[in-house]
């Protein structure tokens, strides 16, 4: 959270961030003493007073124990992207099966890619969709990815 904090602090209002973590639900990270917080499709819920979850994509799960503290910089999700690791791709897996997959199986996806929009002044969910559904360059390290629900 300190780290977002610091990014938003650089930010300027509509600035998109693409921000590229490792999967939680891998063992290869939770066994990592050096990685201190987990992501998954839930965590973008945490970076934003008021969420806003794009209509393409995974979704975030809906949480029944929401924090209490709001965070002090305001991230809204524009796009997620799960990295699966080989041998879990396609042609090889249906992208339907690799979403069942991954909710009962540890190690389907390795890493998790989130483009989200720095807000700093009112901005209207017409505008995040129409946001949401623009292309953004991938990091350079990215193998091209594959998502669902595109």
């Amino acid at each position: 959270m300190k780290v977002l904090a610091d990014l938003y602090w650089m930010c300027t209002h509509k600035v998109v961030m693409c921000i590229l973590a490792p999967y939680a639900n891998h063992y290869n990270h939770i066994v990592n003493p050096h990685f201190k917080q987990k992501f998954d499709e839930s965590s973008p819920v945490y970076w934003a007073p008021h969420f806003y979850e794009p209509t393409l994509g995974p979704s975030c799960p809906s949480l029944l124990l929401m924090h209490n503290i709001e965070p002090t910089f305001d991230f809204r999700l524009l796009r997620m992207e799960l990295q699966y690791q080989p041998p879990f791709v396609p042609p090889l897996y249906e992208l339907e099966e690799l979403e069942m997959l991954q909710r009962i199986q540890p190690n389907v996806v390795d890493e998790i890619l989130y483009y989200v929009v720095a807000v700093e002044q009112p901005i209207s969910e017409r505008e995040l969709e129409w946001m949401s559904r623009q292309t953004y360059p991938l990091p350079s390290v990215l193998r091209p990815p594959i998502t669902i629900g595109n």
